[in-house]
């Protein structure tokens, strides 16, 4: 999964740059409704709602890309069987009243 978030946050940050790029030479690549290249000179508007449009997908890329490692690494802290667990309160309070359990049958 850490690899699957990460590919996400790379090619949202690829995309801004591409972002980026069409925006220095004024001619980006229409959303899926309209195939043609638009030019910012000709149809600023248009050019504009595009690159708004561009913005919001290498958005959403990185936002899910840091959403998925921040998900992953709740679940490896609260995984026992993981190297980065970091106990709870009530597997601690558990083990304590088992350990003094056997204690007080032993004697």
């Amino acid at each position: 999964m850490n690899a699957l978030a990460y590919l996400l946050i790379v090619v949202g940050a690829l995309y801004f740059a591409a972002i980026r790029y069409d925006e220095y030479r004024g001619i980006t690549s229409g959303p899926s409704d309209t195939p043609e290249d638009i030019q910012q000179q000709s149809h600023p508007e248009t050019f504009h709602n595009a690159i708004v449009c561009h913005v919001f997908y290498a958005s959403a890329s990185v936002f899910l890309g840091i959403l998925m490692l921040l998900i992953d690494r709740h679940m490896d802290k609260s995984d026992p069987e993981s190297p980065d667990f970091t106990g709870n309160d009530a597997l601690d309070e558990w083990g304590k009243s088992m350990q003094a359990e056997d204690e007080r049958r032993q004697v």
